[in-house]
């Protein structure tokens, strides 16, 4: 039996240039068995969707984000979505700092390009 897909929130507010440069990751995680859900600029988020990269996106700007770069604790709304995924791949690099993502529950973070 197979192992169940892993639910993958991918951070990516870039240009449709930076994003471009992207689909080559997003077709393997995606054939590595992950279900993708884009967070960027919403017309990439068409785009990545409407070729079949990811199942769904939504915009980045409307995410809620903003509250893991602040003291105050996330807002529940932002932690209810960030739940729904097994993984977080986030371009570029690392986002945020280790301390305000684990505030986010057991999502585990994965900085792109690797180590950056």
């Amino acid at each position: 039996m197979p192992a169940p897909p892993l639910e993958t929130l991918v951070v990516h507010p870039g240009a449709l240039g930076d994003v471009l440069q992207a689909v080559p990751a997003l077709g393997a995680l995606g054939r590595l068995g992950h279900r993708l859900t884009f967070a960027g600029q919403p017309r990439l988020g068409e785009l990545l969707q409407g070729s079949g990269l990811v199942l769904a996106a939504t915009s980045f700007d409307t995410f809620g984000f903003e509250a893991l770069f602040v003291e105050n604790p996330p807002s529940e709304r932002l932690v209810s979505r960030l739940q729904r995924f097994q993984r977080v791949a986030s371009w570029p690099g690392p986002f945020p700092t280790p301390i305000r993502r684990s505030r986010c529950g057991n999502t585990s973070w994965t900085p792109f390009p690797p180590g950056g």
